[in-house]
């Protein structure tokens, strides 16, 4: 033990000179320590715990060395200042006469408790704003520090309601806090027509009313919108609410070939009268039809309407999915006139769409465009998509340069799936998933799923290639690290106020004085905080007399690295000649643990032993009457009495009057009041007991106890005159036992 704590001095300075943390003032370059001249002293600093940093007068002058350490000073008055990692500094000032020695005891600081804030699984709270008592601390997720006590966690994010929860954390532990933001609900108002009479309108499964009609007050968010008439085939599609606004769909009801599994579909609406939609340049009908078949991908959505300026926006649709988009006119006429534009890029070969008709491949010239805004896009397999909005003025021209970046995608799969995946930092949604358009170079892809360790992995994206990051999340291990198991089972004891945690059992083996052999298995029962019980059998013996029994056990009170508890033991059993005895032994245990390693234990309990140890008169008889021929029976001639080598069974004999083997007079007591040895002994004393158990392995200890009854009687059945087995004719009252404790 003394090696090891040697060795982690050593470590611990020479980490802290190489500038661990904890030592950051060590680290800037230093100025010498001015010194007044005269003699110098051997001053020796010290601390508790040692390893400490040590300052003089500032910490300018620099480290002066760790304690402990003798440094030479001369006569005066210094500041002393020590710092280590994990305990708060302490500045003292000393007197330097002569040859001195000092010592500082530091204070522990305490350890900081780690909140760390996750978002639920719907990712709702990522990015919300985080408020710890009052305090901003960052973004969701995150992992923030406080001291030991009583906390109140804020947290909101635009369109949700605010989350608030108190949380009681104690010094060092770190509480994870899965955080829920519920979307706010901001009601808005949908408008539904059919193409059918009488047909029947039904939002999120509930009827409402024949079309047209208006429902007010709908929740912001998606709904699912049915429309039934007669015979036709029902007409469902999924709308966007926006809060305060007005949504107007219009259901179609002619039967049509179910759509491409590849492809989305695409609903634009506008409060515009005769408008029309043109998609990438492309004719698709008036407003309020839906475009089926679109390829999945970014397109240019544009609504005309005579005498009105013209809109756009840039949609992406995904595979499958149903979009509805609301472009609304502005009045007034379009402007008049034309302009130029001319596209070039430095990447050749790249194709330029404007208002999402192809122009060719760049660089393009084109004098013939409408004044007013234009949308432009050039695209190039390997690259993303450069895109860009421009306003012609009247007669005016510009130059727009396509700045293609090379891009690739990233496939993202994990095992379970459903894990949000986050790209360099951002929520690019759920696996499995497909993240095109990713900038060529290094990338870092985290994987997050509630119960499971988060996945990292780094990755570098290739133009026009697609990478694949695919991960085995594994689940968090709610139960103890195997570290603390090992901990745990290498404190696993017999002898201490420590019980074993429920299921865990130990195996004692071992010998000793008055018990030449014994064992024990002791087994957990139950454990709540700092509470538990276990019990044991145990069996013991001194080859004449041999008990068996119960040992339960009782953990009380424990407060590293004390403990307290109470023992008890019941045992019974005998021996040869009918000689039994009963033990029961109950009193407190108290323990000083070192560790895992070593435990110190003193249990003061009461004893009461109840043995007979001779054959009665009964037993005599019934004996001497089973083993003589009928009419021959003689007092003492059975194999009970007559074999029976210990002469002080056979104190009380002869024949007088016709007693069975009657008492003889001036028969010696047995120091306890009693002079029939075939009475039973009943002792009673206090009995003090000292053991200690050191860890060898975790599975493996070794222990040795001792135990007596100083100034007490002795008790009869431990004395060689019942027990020949036994050296001495009295009891020594000061007994022994070793042995080894398997622990499972």
């Amino acid at each position: 033990m003394l090696r090891a704590r040697l060795l982690a001095v050593a470590l611990l300075s020479a980490v802290a000179a190489a500038g661990a943390p904890g030592y950051a003032h060590a680290q800037a370059p230093s100025q010498p320590l001015p010194l007044p001249r005269g003699a110098r002293f051997n001053v020796k600093i010290d601390s508790s715990p040692q390893t400490a940093a040590i300052y003089i007068n500032d910490r300018v002058y620099g480290i002066q060395g760790y304690t402990p350490s003798t440094l030479k000073l001369p006569r005066g008055s210094y500041r002393v200042m020590l710092e280590l990692p994990n305990f708060k500094p302490a500045t003292v000032a000393i007197d330097v006469t002569r040859s001195q020695a000092f010592t500082v005891t530091l204070e522990r600081a305490p350890r900081p408790a780690v909140l760390d804030l996750r978002a639920s699984a719907d990712g709702n709270a990522v990015g919300g704003a985080i408020v710890v008592d009052g305090t901003a601390v960052g973004t969701l997720p995150n992992r923030v520090e406080v001291g030991a006590g009583s906390h109140v966690v804020e947290v909101s994010k635009p369109g949700f309601q605010p989350f608030r929860d108190n949380l009681q954390v104690a010094e060092g532990e770190t509480r994870t806090l899965v955080v829920p933001l519920q979307a706010q609900v901001r009601p808005g108002s949908l408008l539904v027509t059919a193409d059918a009479p009488n047909a029947m309108v039904y939002v999120d499964g509930l009827q409402k009313d024949s079309a047209p009609t208006v429902i007010l007050d709908l929740p912001e968010g998606p709904h699912t919108v049915e429309v039934r008439a007669g015979a036709l085939q029902p007409w469902k599609q999924v709308v966007t609410i926006v809060a305060g606004q007005q949504t107007k769909v219009a259901a179609q009801l002619q039967a049509a070939a179910p759509p491409s599994p590849v492809a989305g579909s695409l609903r634009v609406l506008s409060s515009t009268a005769n408008a029309d939609v043109f998609l990438d340049g492309e004719a698709k009908g008036p407003v309020g039809m839906t475009i089926k078949n679109v390829e999945p991908g970014s397109h240019i959505v544009e609504v005309r309407a005579p005498g009105q300026a013209a809109q756009r926006a840039t949609v992406d649709i995904a595979a499958g999915q149903v979009k509805t988009l609301q472009i609304d006119l502005t009045a007034g006429v379009a402007q008049g006139g034309t302009g130029a534009l001319r596209v070039i890029s430095s990447v050749p070969e790249v194709d330029v769409f404007i208002d999402g008709a192809s122009a060719g491949k760049a660089p393009i010239s084109r004098s013939d465009l409408n004044a007013g805004k234009h949308y432009i896009v050039a695209r190039k397999p390997g690259f993303a998509d450069f895109k860009a909005e421009v306003d012609l003025a009247p007669g005016g021209s510009q130059e727009v340069l396509a700045e293609l970046r090379a891009s690739g995608s990233v496939r993202v799969i994990s095992n379970p799936t459903g894990a949000s995946v986050f790209l360099d930092g951002t929520a690019m949604g759920v696996t499995p998933v497909s993240l095109n358009d990713v900038s060529v170079g290094p990338h870092v892809v985290e994987l997050r799923l509630k119960d499971f360790v988060d996945g990292k992995q780094q990755l570098v994206v290739e133009g026009g290639q697609q990478a694949i990051v695919q991960a085995d999340l594994a689940p968090v291990q709610k139960g103890p690290s195997p570290v603390e198991v090992e901990t745990a089972q290498r404190s696993q004891t017999s002898w201490s106020a420590l019980t074993l945690d429920r299921g865990k059992f130990t195996i004692d083996g071992g010998t000793g004085y008055p018990y030449y052999l014994f064992t024990r298995l002791q087994v957990g029962v139950w454990r709540q905080g700092n509470f538990g019980i276990d019990i044991g059998v145990e069996l013991r013996t001194s080859f004449l007399d041999t008990q068996v029994g119960l040992r339960p056990r009782v953990q009380l009170i424990r407060i590293d690295p004390f403990a307290l508890g109470v023992d008890l033991t019941i045992l019974g059993g005998g021996g040869p000649t009918n000689r039994n005895s009963f033990t029961f032994e109950i009193g407190p245990v108290a323990t000083l643990a070192a560790g895992s390693y070593v435990h110190f234990s003193i249990k003061p309990y009461l004893g009461v032993w109840s043995d007979k140890l001779c054959p009665s008169v009964d037993d005599i008889k019934n004996d001497d009457s089973s083993n003589a021929p009928k009419g021959m029976i003689t007092a003492g001639s059975g194999p009970l009495y007559s074999k029976d080598e210990r002469p002080v069974c056979k104190l009380y004999d002869g024949m007088r009057m016709g007693d069975y083997l009657s008492k003889a007079a001036g028969l010696p007591d047995f120091k306890i009041g009693q002079q029939d040895p075939r009475e039973r002994f009943t002792t009673v004393r206090f009995m003090l007991q000292a053991s200690i158990e050191v860890a060898v392995t975790r599975s493996v200890s070794i222990f040795g106890m001792l135990e007596g009854a100083p100034l007490q009687g002795e008790r009869q059945a431990l004395t060689k005159k019942f027990n020949n087995v036994f050296a001495d004719k009295d009891d020594p009252a000061l007994y022994g036992r070793v042995g080894v404790t398997g622990k499972f």
